[in-house]
């Protein structure tokens, strides 16, 4: 029985793909981000100008040379015409906040604007992280 053995070899994931994919531009993105954001901002109520002040103050103090992501959370988990209506809402959202870190002191061309799935459907907020 062992002699029938000796020839074989294991088929395992490597043997119908031999490396791993390159990440693509999106996964790229998701782990450059860090774990929490520099500040949320919902909009259930109006937008607080004096906390994303507040924010951009303390994060320029620490580094000056910042970069500030706005990302607009959208369901994962929702219909495509669901997903694509909120993005078109987080796009506007998004905006207004890069607008209001502009007029806080951040600079516009360290401002970037994108977007994540998120698993939480219907939940109007936009994050921004600090690189």
């Amino acid at each position: 029985m062992l002699l029938v053995l000796t020839g074989c070899t294991l088929v395992d994931q490597r043997s119908f793909r031999a490396e791993a994919p390159a990440p693509g531009q999106a996964e790229l993105a998701r782990t450059a981000l860090p774990a929490l954001p520099l500040i949320t901002v919902r909009f259930d109520a109006p937008v607080d100008q004096a906390a994303i002040a507040g924010a951009v103050d303390l994060a320029l103090a620490r580094r000056p040379d910042a970069i500030f992501d706005v990302i607009a959370a959208i369901p994962g988990t929702a219909s495509r015409a669901q997903q694509e209506a909120a993005m078109a809402q987080g796009r506007l959202d998004a905006e207004q906040v890069a607008t209001a870190l502009a007029q806080a002191g951040a600079a516009r061309s360290r401002i970037e604007i994108g977007a994540r799935g998120d698993s939480v459907p219907g939940l109007r907020e936009i994050r921004v992280y600090l690189r």
